[in-house]
């Protein structure tokens, strides 16, 4: 079975801001702007990723999902 792995983060210095889209059924869009990943920062849960792996899944999580 497959295991959901998530991660907690704080959301101090985030800026928040919700877009609407009038006359359209679908959900409001929301834009986050605010650092999500440090390369070589211990985070939260105590770890730290390299600077070159973390740039190969930044760039992959910007084609896949954005």
């Amino acid at each position: 079975m497959a295991k959901l792995i998530t991660d907690a983060c704080s959301t101090d210095g985030f800026k928040f801001i919700t877009e609407s889209v009038k006359g359209k059924d679908k959900p409001p869009m929301y834009i986050l702007e605010g650092v999500y990943a440090q390369a070589e920062v211990v985070n939260g849960n105590q770890r730290s990723y390299p600077y070159e792996l973390l740039k190969g899944e930044i760039e992959r999580f910007d084609k896949e999902m954005i």
